[in-house]
């Protein structure tokens, strides 16, 4: 199992990067605009992702699912 929280500093907002290892997936939770932690984090340990989900939107949380969905062409579930 992979699980990674990242907390933008700024904004306090959470995101998660959870996988299973074994199955080769992974999901980003509310991905933040930076996504080299994302990215890393699943090459490192060998996962694609392939879903990315969104709980929440508003003025205060910048969000890098569109750039996340172009670069690992995972699915958005908003």
């Amino acid at each position: 199992m992979l699980f990674q929280q990242g907390v933008s500093g700024g904004l306090g907002c959470a995101s998660y990067l959870v996988g299973d290892v074994e199955g080769g997936q992974a999901a980003v939770v509310d991905p933040q605009s930076d996504l080299a932690p994302y990215l890393q984090a699943a090459g490192s340990r060998g996962v694609h992702i392939t879903h990315i989900i969104e709980t929440h939107t508003h003025a205060g949380h910048v969000s890098g699912r569109e750039r996340l969905h172009e670069a690992s062409g995972a699915t958005m579930h908003l």
